[in-house]
């Protein structure tokens, strides 16, 4: 089953604040005027077209390669065994568990979704990042690959790329996995506190200690903390708990990232966030295709924003996690 695109800027408009920019002045002016800013997240698709669909769920609706192979290999009935299976796989993986374990970092299901996202299997979470020139590499279309294809406009939105901003100081998006639990375990703190009777929070632990996803998977939406906010950790002190919640990998580290976690299997980003909040809470530029050369020699080329430094290849650890995941997916 295909994709479904946007047909016309018309269509956006009923889930983004929508802006054209056409000019090399008006690009410059955008820039200057959000690049500083330390509230906004950003998010940049090669074409205007695309809807924000997570990989999951293009996986899915697609039934691409890795999808008819779990589905081949395991009873999925649904789109929810589909992403709990994904999730299992590298989650039950020994190799995985040591790998993070020399490195003396706590699992978690934020982790090992990002991981899963940033290695090229499918995922609900979307790469977002704090620093508006990391996301324009990601205008470059096949993965950041140069010289630009030829580009001969027509007129329509095929003529552009989107990028797409979060407020987050916004309510709806100061939500992140990470700050539900610290507030779970400080609430809990105070009403052990006022209980007598022992408690068994055995399992409320379990899932504080694994920012459980099926916990977070019954939310129309939560944002994930990236590596700018530093490992948090959250504790429990009548309780003597104590978590450590770590979300970094080379190439998050290296795209400044965080994350929105959608566990819709059809609604889009966009239907999501407008369907609940009934706002169009998330902006969105499109940027002409014919400034991506400027943007390349102006921006990314001075500051070294290229395929080696976005995606890590020649990192070790980069090829240790690549290796592990081809292991655990077949």
């Amino acid at each position: 089953m295909p994709l479904v695109n946007y047909q016309t800027f018309q269509e956006k408009e009923q889930f983004f604040k929508r802006y054209t920019i056409n000019t090399i002045d008006e690009f410059n002016k955008w820039r200057d005027n959000y690049k500083d800013n330390p509230n906004k997240w950003y998010r940049t698709l090669s074409e205007s077209k695309y809807r924000v669909y997570t990989s999951v769920q293009r996986s899915w609706i697609t039934n691409d390669v890795t999808c008819q192979r779990i589905r081949n290999n395991f009873t999925i009935n649904n789109f929810n065994d589909y992403v709990f299976k994904l999730l299992d796989l590298v989650k039950n993986d020994n190799a995985i568990h040591r790998y993070f374990d020399a490195q003396g970092i706590e699992l978690n299901d934020a982790l090992l979704f990002a991981l899963l996202q940033h290695y090229g299997y499918p995922s609900p979470f979307l790469d977002f990042t704090y620093d508006l020139d990391t996301t324009l590499f990601f205008s470059i279309p096949n993965g950041g690959n140069l010289p630009l294809p030829p580009f001969t406009p027509n007129n329509t939105i095929d003529d552009y790329f989107s990028v797409y901003v979060i407020d987050g100081s916004i309510d709806w998006f100061q939500c992140s996995m990470q700050r539900i639990e610290a507030n779970g375990a400080a609430n809990m703190e105070r009403l052990l506190a006022e209980i007598e009777d022992e408690v068994d929070t055995t399992e409320v632990q379990n899932q504080m200690r694994t920012l459980d996803y099926q916990t977070f998977s019954e939310l129309p939406f939560v944002m994930v903390d990236g590596t700018l906010m530093g490992v948090q950790r959250i504790q429990i002190p009548l309780l003597g708990f104590t978590a450590n919640y770590h979300i970094e990998n080379p190439r998050v580290d290296a795209q400044m990232g965080l994350f929105l976690c959608n566990p819709s299997e059809n609604d889009v980003m966009e239907q999501v966030v407008y369907n609940r909040t009934h706002n169009r809470l998330i902006e969105c530029f499109d940027i002409h295709k014919s400034l991506r050369q400027q943007i390349i020699d102006t921006i990314l080329t001075p500051q070294n924003i290229t395929q080696e430094t976005m995606y890590m290849e020649n990192c070790p650890d980069t090829q240790r996690i690549k290796n592990l995941l081809n292991i655990a997916f077949n």
